[in-house]
């Protein structure tokens, strides 16, 4: 099989990783209410300062995985089934990592509908070439 290659004759890398779309936006009535306890904490100054447009965190997928910004500089990854008590639990100092380091702000999730691919994903974003690729397509 031959790679792709653009109209300037330049061959494309495939690298394989599949990222799913995003979760749907809400109707304009949700966007308002959005996910409000980011507004009062750290994570954020308020909804729409994420990018995110007040977009639901916990989607009809059932596993997200994230990463975030420490006041540090560092940065981390990890894997939840509900993404707001996960982040309520990273800005309220009960993450033994990001306890020393906060506040904390989310950079970006994925959502997986299945288990085994969130952790597949987490586990890529840790390592070498995962972390380049954050670096080149989220940061």
């Amino acid at each position: 099989m031959n790679a792709p290659v653009l109209k300037t004759g330049i061959p494309v890398r495939v690298s394989g990783v599949r990222i799913p779309p995003p979760p749907p936006l809400p109707d304009e009535a949700n966007a308002k209410s959005g996910f409000s306890f980011v507004e009062n904490s750290n994570l954020m100054k308020n909804q729409y300062e994420s990018g995110y447009g007040g977009r639901s965190l916990d989607s009809q997928f059932s596993w997200t995985v994230y990463t975030i910004q420490c006041n540090d500089g560092t940065r981390y990854v990890g894997k939840s089934s509900n993404l707001n008590n996960r982040l309520q639990r990273h800005a309220s100092g009960h993450v033994s990592y990001t306890s020393s380091r906060l506040p904390v702000k989310l950079n970006v999730f994925t959502s997986f509908d299945d288990e085994w691919k969130a952790t597949e994903f987490e586990k890529y974003l840790k390592s070498g070439s995962g972390r380049e690729f954050a670096k080149k397509h989220y940061y």
